[in-house]
C-alpha cells in the first residue's frame, strides 16, 4: 500500500462506479418512480429527485445508501423511523413532515419524502426579500412545529436555515428528526 492510501472501512458504503447508475439502481429496487435529477453532492447519501408513476406524478425525493461488504443491519434505524413517523401524525402534528417510507434491502437503503420546493436557506436568499410579515409567519411555523414535536417526544436536533424546507407557496416543514425523551 503506498503512502497515504486507506483502507476502505466496511460499513462506509460502495462507490458509485458500480455498474448501473444509482438512479436506475434505485428505481429497479423501489419501482413505481421516474427519476427526474439527481439533488446535491452527497458522500454517503445519494439524493435524487423523482415522480410517482400513479395517477397524481406527486414529486418525492428518494435519498439512497448503497451498502458495503460488512454494511450492518439498518434495522434499529428503520425502527426509529417508523417510532417517529408513529408518534407525527398528520393530524396531531400538521407541521411536521417525516420521511414516508424507508426500505432496506440487501445492497441498499432507501429513504423516500415528498419534494418540497425549497429550503428556508434558499428562500431568505432570494429575490425579492422576505417581508417583516413573511418572517413572522415562517417563525411562527417553525415555533409551532418544534412544539407539535416536543409534545411527541420527538426533537429536532440540527435546526438551522438547511433543515425547514418550505413549499412554493411558504409552508414551512422542518426535517431531520429525532426521538427523544424529553
Amino acid at each position: 500500500r503506498g503512502r497515504g492510501h486507506h483502507p476502505r472501512h466496511p460499513t462506509m458504503g460502495i462507490p458509485l462506479s458500480t455498474p448501473a447508475t444509482t438512479q436506475d439502481f434505485a428505481l429497479q429496487e423501489l419501482g413505481g418512480l421516474t427519476y427526474e435529477e439527481k439533488m446535491g453532492g452527497g458522500r454517503f447519501l445519494k439524493t435524487l429527485r423523482c415522480t410517482t408513476n400513479d395517477a397524481g406524478h406527486a414529486p418525492v425525493v428518494v435519498k439512497v445508501f448503497l451498502k458495503g461488504v460488512g454494511t450492518p443491519s439498518l434495522a434499529p434505524h428503520a425502527a426509529q423511523l417508523r417510532e417517529i413517523r408513529a408518534r407525527l401524525p398528520p393530524a396531531a402534528a400538521p407541521n411536521v413532515l417525516p420521511f414516508a417510507l424507508f426500505r432496506e434491502t440487501e445492497k441498499a437503503a432507501f429513504l423516500m419524502r415528498q419534494y418540497l420546493h425549497s429550503t428556508l436557506r434558499e428562500r431568505v436568499a432570494a429575490q425579492p426579500a422576505l417581508n417583516p410579515l413573511e418572517v413572522r409567519w415562517l417563525a411562527f411555523q417553525l415555533l409551532c412545529a418544534l412544539e407539535q414535536m416536543h409534545l411527541h417526544g420527538v426533537c429536532h436536533g440540527d435546526i438551522k436555515a438547511e433543515n425547514a424546507l418550505l413549499t412554493s407557496w411558504g409552508t414551512l416543514f422542518p426535517f431531520k428528526l429525532r426521538l427523544t425523551y424529553i
